[in-house]
């Protein structure tokens, strides 16, 4: 289901097949971390495959955001990890003047404790600048062993009160 509205905002909420059974069983998954990353009910996800580029890739910027909800997560329910070894971790630099976070995968419980997170983090982004910044942002939803796909592209400001709006309507029960 697509929105979009008059600020140039587009979302997308789609049936996605992918659980966090189906991460842990990727080949970029690191064994070695699988105890801690199982606790995890938010994990980020690279990219598989990027154009010519045939191995696990995250976007510019992921390590600072994975530090920022780690710092901020400290007393909430959420439980925040990545899904990558640290010898295999690679950003992909596309120097763009859009934020794209990477692909995350949240347990519905804490499904708004993150996006109040990714909001404030877009929040800090945005007292650093004068300018609008636009940002993309996609969010798989998993409750009770199905998901939902959310993606979001438009200006940050308005990343929190549309995503949470889209979340009222499709997961709240």
């Amino acid at each position: 289901m697509l929105y979009k509205d008059h600020k140039n905002i587009k979302v997308d909420v789609n049936d996605n097949e992918i659980t966090f059974k189906d991460i842990y069983n990727k080949d970029y998954f690191p064994i070695e971390y699988e105890s801690q990353i199982k606790r995890a009910n938010v994990l980020l996800i690279p990219i598989e495959k990027f154009k010519d580029y045939n191995s696990p890739v995250f976007p510019e910027g992921t390590q600072e955001f994975f530090e920022y909800i780690k710092e901020k997560s400290v007393g909430t329910k959420l439980v925040p990890d990545i899904c990558i070894s640290d010898n295999n971790y690679k950003e992909l630099e596309l120097h763009s003047s859009v934020i794209n976070l990477c692909e995350i995968i949240v347990k519905q419980a804490v499904l708004s404790i993150i996006t109040s997170m990714i909001g404030s983090y877009f929040y800090e982004k945005l007292k650093q600048t004068k300018d609008t910044i636009r940002g993309t942002v996609k969010i798989t939803v998993e409750c009770d062993g199905e998901s939902k796909k959310i993606q979001f592209e438009g200006n940050i400001e308005d990343f929190e009160r549309t995503v949470d709006s889209i979340s009222n309507k499709f997961f709240d029960k």
